[in-house]
Parts: C-alpha cells; structure tokens; sequence
C-alpha cells in the first residue's frame, strides 16, 4: 500500500513519515559502494543483518516484504532498526503445505532485489503482487522497501552471509535448541489435555496433532539447517566479523 500506508506509526505520532520516506527514496536511488555508504549511515547494521539471519534460519517468508517493526532512534543513534512481528509463518511453515511438510528450501535470495519466484525465469506483470496465482509458491513475496535493497547490496550481503552461517553453525543446531523444544512440550502437554477436554475435542487426538506440531518442529531446525549450510554462497562466506563490519 505504498511506504506510509504499509508503516504505522506506533510512536512519535505527530512527526509523520517524512524520514522513512527519506531513507526509501535514497536506498532506491543509489547502488553500490554509495548505497553502502548510506546503509551505514542511515543503520544499525549489525542490528539488521540479525534481524534478516535469523529470518532466514526460520524460514519466516512473511517477514521480509512484511511483518517488521522498523524503529528511527531519533533521540540516540539516529539510526534505524527493524524488530519482528507477527511471528506465525516460521520454522517451516506457509499455509499450502500438506500434512507432514515442512517448508524448509527458501531459497537464500529471497527478499532481495532481483529475487525471482523459483520455476519461473522473470517476475510475472505486476512485480509479483499478486502471490499466489498459477506457477508461482504461494509463499513467494517481493523484495521489501529494507530488505530488497539491502539485502542486494554486495557489501552488505557479504556480512549477511558470514552472520548467516555463523548463526547456523553455533546457534541454530540441533544441540542449542532440541532441549528447548523438548522441554516446551513437556510443559504444555498437560495444558493440550485440559482444553480439549474442556472443548470437548478427543484427547488422544489432540495430543497427536500435538506431537505432530512439535516434531515439525524438529525437522525444520534439522531440514533447514543442513539446507543453509550446503548452499554455495554459504561455503564461502568468511568469519562474520562486527570489527570488519565498521571497517569496510
């Protein structure tokens, strides 16, 4: 719906959006080593390649063109972060999967500018706006007003996959978060029994879809991981560095 109508204000109320329109028409206009020097200045960038990483690991398809908080700190930094919201269509899931899929092969171009819907060789009229249609994934969104640009940047990317695959290989693992996952479902089991008996849902079919929920959430962290980690670009990332980062 266009920049200011796809961020509302949740602070700073009578200021409008005169500075985040600003910053897009700027990211718009440059390329390259000048486009850098603008993310730098503009960003928290170590802040944002986090925000995009860890995106990335979980799949989260509706985060990028959407479902971001982006916060200008005008009484600090002056620079901008984006936060996440609305954190439904993660670890591997999108609303056309069948029973037993997990969503896990997002490609790691996507988000960016000059993304292309896998099986099809150039956007379809429109830009892609209206996802969904035949041939292409119903997950697939355009690049959005921070992420296509950004996302695309060479200099900026070059830090995006260092972090990418730092992330993947110390943090998204199976070690980190399989005992968080088992203890959440130790934890909620007993509330599933109670609202299905209170719904007056089958108990023994409740915990199944349960269960099933729950392992879906291993596979992903297992599917998605290995994914990331054999994908080229990845394998030749370097070490990501947050002293490199304010040097380059």
């Amino acid at each position: 719906q266009g920049v200011v109508k796809g961020h509302e204000k949740k602070t700073n109320l009578d200021m409008g959006h005169d500075d985040i329109v600003s910053l897009v028409d700027a990211l718009n206009q440059a390329e390259g080593e000048a486009q850098w020097n603008l993310i730098k200045q503009h960003f928290n960038v170590e802040e944002v390649i986090n925000y995009f990483a860890v995106n990335m690991c979980l799949s989260n398809w509706d985060g990028f063109f959407n479902n971001y908080f982006t916060y200008h700190d005008i009484n600090g930094s002056g620079k901008w972060e984006m936060y996440p919201w609305d954190e439904d269509k993660t670890w591997g899931f999108h609303d056309g999967l069948r029973p037993g899929e997990d969503f896990y092969d997002m490609p790691l171009t996507f988000g960016m500018n000059g993304d292309i819907p896998p099986g099809m060789k150039s956007l379809p009229e429109g830009g892609g706006m209206g996802w969904g249609r035949p041939g292409m994934p119903q997950w697939w969104r355009p690049g959005g007003y921070f992420s296509g640009p950004l996302l695309a940047n060479p200099h900026f990317r070059k830090h995006f996959q260092a972090r990418l695959k730092e992330i993947a290989e110390t943090v998204y693992t199976e070690e980190t978060f399989s005992p968080i996952i088992d203890e959440m479902a130790r934890r909620l089991e007993p509330e599933v029994r109670i609202r299905a008996e209170a719904i007056g849902q089958g108990v023994d079919a409740a915990l199944q879809a349960f269960h099933d929920d729950i392992q879906s959430l291993r596979r992903h962290l297992t599917k998605r991981r290995n994914f990331i980690l054999t994908q080229e670009e990845i394998k030749r990332a370097g070490p990501f560095s947050p002293a490199e980062l304010q040097r380059d």
